[in-house]
Protein backbone atom coordinates (compact mmCIF):
# COMPACT_ATOMS: atom_id res chain seq x y z
CA UNK A 1 0.00 0.00 0.00
CA UNK A 2 1.31 3.40 -0.92
CA UNK A 3 -0.36 5.04 2.08
CA UNK A 4 1.40 2.64 4.43
CA UNK A 5 4.78 3.35 2.84
CA UNK A 6 4.12 7.11 2.97
CA UNK A 7 3.43 6.92 6.70
CA UNK A 8 6.35 4.59 7.46
CA UNK A 9 8.83 6.71 5.46
CA UNK A 10 7.67 9.96 7.07
CA UNK A 11 7.89 8.59 10.61
CA UNK A 12 11.29 7.02 9.89
CA UNK A 13 12.72 10.48 9.18
CA UNK A 14 12.52 11.23 12.91
CA UNK A 15 15.14 8.61 13.73
CA UNK A 16 13.32 6.47 16.29
CA UNK A 17 12.06 2.91 15.61
CA UNK A 18 8.80 2.55 13.64
CA UNK A 19 6.70 -0.63 13.72
CA UNK A 20 3.48 -1.57 11.98
CA UNK A 21 0.64 -2.96 14.12
CA UNK A 22 2.46 -4.70 17.00
CA UNK A 23 5.47 -3.52 18.92
CA UNK A 24 8.26 -6.03 18.52
CA UNK A 25 9.54 -4.95 21.94
CA UNK A 26 6.59 -6.35 23.88
CA UNK A 27 8.42 -9.44 25.20
CA UNK A 28 12.03 -8.34 25.21
CA UNK A 29 14.40 -6.71 27.66
CA UNK A 30 15.73 -4.32 25.03
CA UNK A 31 13.14 -1.58 24.61
CA UNK A 32 14.07 1.78 23.11
CA UNK A 33 13.15 4.88 25.11
CA UNK A 34 10.91 6.12 22.29
CA UNK A 35 9.23 4.40 19.35
CA UNK A 36 6.17 4.47 17.09
CA UNK A 37 3.56 1.78 16.44
CA UNK A 38 0.87 2.38 13.82
CA UNK A 39 -2.14 0.55 12.40
CA UNK A 40 -5.04 1.11 10.03
CA UNK A 41 -8.17 1.86 12.05
CA UNK A 42 -10.64 2.33 9.19
CA UNK A 43 -11.23 3.85 5.80
CA UNK A 44 -13.72 5.66 3.60
CA UNK A 45 -14.00 5.23 -0.19
CA UNK A 46 -14.60 8.18 -2.50
CA UNK A 47 -16.43 7.62 -5.80
CA UNK A 48 -16.86 9.71 -8.93
CA UNK A 49 -19.41 8.48 -11.50
CA UNK A 50 -19.41 5.00 -9.92
CA UNK A 51 -15.62 4.88 -10.22
CA UNK A 52 -13.50 4.46 -7.10
CA UNK A 53 -11.14 7.44 -7.06
CA UNK A 54 -9.44 6.83 -3.73
CA UNK A 55 -9.86 5.42 -0.27
CA UNK A 56 -9.05 7.64 2.64
CA UNK A 57 -7.34 5.31 5.11
CA UNK A 58 -7.41 6.17 8.79
CA UNK A 59 -4.38 5.30 10.90
CA UNK A 60 -3.60 5.64 14.57
CA UNK A 61 0.06 6.27 15.27
CA UNK A 62 1.06 5.64 18.88
CA UNK A 63 4.14 7.43 20.16
CA UNK A 64 5.61 5.55 23.12
CA UNK A 65 8.08 7.47 25.27
CA UNK A 66 9.81 7.02 28.62
CA UNK A 67 10.91 10.67 28.67
CA UNK A 68 9.70 14.09 27.56
CA UNK A 69 8.20 13.53 24.13
CA UNK A 70 7.24 17.09 23.14
CA UNK A 71 10.15 17.51 20.72
CA UNK A 72 9.37 14.20 18.97
CA UNK A 73 5.67 15.10 18.82
CA UNK A 74 6.51 18.40 17.09
CA UNK A 75 8.80 16.60 14.64
CA UNK A 76 6.01 14.10 13.97
CA UNK A 77 3.56 16.87 13.10
CA UNK A 78 6.19 18.42 10.81
CA UNK A 79 7.06 15.22 8.90
CA UNK A 80 3.41 14.30 8.45
CA UNK A 81 2.76 17.64 6.75
CA UNK A 82 2.99 16.14 3.23
CA UNK A 83 0.58 15.92 0.29
CA UNK A 84 -2.29 13.52 0.87
CA UNK A 85 -1.67 13.21 4.62
CA UNK A 86 -3.84 14.94 7.20
CA UNK A 87 -3.51 14.78 10.97
CA UNK A 88 -7.11 14.56 12.12
CA UNK A 89 -6.47 14.70 15.86
CA UNK A 90 -3.98 14.26 18.67
CA UNK A 91 -5.37 12.09 21.43
CA UNK A 92 -5.04 12.38 25.17
CA UNK A 93 -1.71 11.53 26.74
CA UNK A 94 -1.78 8.28 28.68
CA UNK A 95 0.75 6.92 31.14
CA UNK A 96 1.07 3.17 31.70
CA UNK A 97 2.87 2.52 35.00
CA UNK A 98 3.19 -1.19 34.21
CA UNK A 99 5.57 -0.48 31.33
CA UNK A 100 6.67 3.02 32.46
CA UNK A 101 5.80 4.62 29.10
CA UNK A 102 3.75 7.60 28.04
CA UNK A 103 1.51 6.84 25.06
CA UNK A 104 0.34 9.58 22.72
CA UNK A 105 -2.15 8.69 19.93
CA UNK A 106 -1.94 10.64 16.68
CA UNK A 107 -4.81 10.05 14.27
CA UNK A 108 -3.97 10.44 10.59
CA UNK A 109 -5.89 10.19 7.31
CA UNK A 110 -4.08 9.32 4.07
CA UNK A 111 -5.58 9.19 0.59
CA UNK A 112 -4.77 6.02 -1.33
CA UNK A 113 -5.57 6.63 -5.01
CA UNK A 114 -6.85 3.93 -7.37
CA UNK A 115 -6.11 3.82 -11.07
CA UNK A 116 -8.06 1.96 -13.73
CA UNK A 117 -6.33 -1.11 -15.13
Amino acid sequence: MLADKTLFDALSEIGIPVNRVAAKYANTDVIPGQYFVYAITGGSPSYSDDYLEYIELYYTVMLFSKTDYTSVLRQTVDVLNVDGVRISSLGAEMYDPDIDFYQIPINVAIQEFWEED
